[in-house]
Formats: C-alpha cells, structure tokens, sequence
C-alpha cells in the first residue's frame, strides 16, 4: 500500500483491492442485466418457454406421464430457443454453428435437470403437502421453467455464443 489514510489503506496505481474488484464486477454485472441484449433474451426466451410450456400440456392431456412430459416440452423450447438466440439474440457471436449448438446443448443439460427437478417437487412433494391443486401442473411447470432464466443467460453469453471481447476464446473464423 502507497498511503495510509484515516486508518485504512490506499492502493497505489495499479493495485486493486477486493472491495474495489467486486465493486467492479457488481457494476459490469447490472450492466449486464440491464442491456437490450438481456431483455431481447428474454423475449426470445419468453417465445421458447411458451413453447414448451404448451407441449407439456398437450403431452400431459395425450396421457404422458408428468416428468417425461416436462424433459420433452423442454427438447421442444430448446429447438425454438436456439433458432431465436442464434439469429436474434446473440448476432455477433464468433463461434462457429457446431460449437454454439454444443455450448447450447450443454447449458441447457443444466436447465433441463434444474427445470425438471424444480417441477417435479413442485407437483409432487409441495403442492400436495400444501393441499394445492388449482393447475398444479401448470404452475409448478411455470416455476420451473421460471428458474434458468439467469443461469441460462450468462452461460449462452460467455459460453455458447460468446462474442468477441467477452470470456474464453472463440472459433476462429
């Protein structure tokens, strides 16, 4: 430390603290979440969920069991999703088709877990115990869709459609 001052210390040029690093990482992640690129995410996402929201329900009323219901909706949403990601949402990405379908794949296995379990428990364990029944389905389903929105957003931006500038290395072109 270049100076003490009032008891505490005061980096020098160059030198960054903890408090100054998060500092730093809070502003760039409001940013973040607060750009037109974000709620264009959303939207597309919104579409995607709509999707897969009514799959589920013509599954469930065709007879499919609840569970396998829900992970095939979600295959459906994925489909509808990665169309408008890639075309709408994410237009500067630089990796290439192949490596943005698998980054996809792979955020969503995280989703699709996340989005079945949280269902699942909802529409099994919860709602009964709770003595719900007013379109426990429906909602429970809504919720777990609801649960990746953030986790899904910051995984496609730095990993299945990475841009030039942000994390990782891209595709060369």
């Amino acid at each position: 430390m270049c100076l003490e001052l009032l008891g505490g210390a005061v980096p020098c040029f160059g030198e960054i603290t903890a408090p100054h690093a998060a500092n730093v990482f809070m502003k760039k992640l409001i940013r973040l979440f607060f750009s037109g690129q974000f709620l264009a995410f959303l939207g597309a996402g919104a579409l995607a969920a709509l999707v897969n929201f009514l799959v589920r329900i013509l599954l469930s009323r065709a007879g499919m069991e609840y569970s396998l219901a829900v992970a095939l909706a979600y295959l459906a949403g994925m489909v509808v999703a990665f169309i408008l990601f890639y075309k709408l949402v994410f237009r500067n990405n630089t990796n290439s088709l192949g490596r943005s379908l698998f980054g996809f794949v792979m955020v969503n296995l995280m989703g699709i877990l996340l989005t079945v379990a949280v269902s699942s428990l909802l529409y099994y364990r919860v709602f009964p115990a709770l003595d719900f029944a007013f379109y426990s389905g429906e909602i429970a389903h809504f919720l777990g869709i609801s649960t990746t929105s953030v986790s899904s957003f910051i995984g496609h931006k730095f990993f299945s459609f990475r841009e030039a500038g942000t994390a990782g290395t891209a595709d060369p072109q």
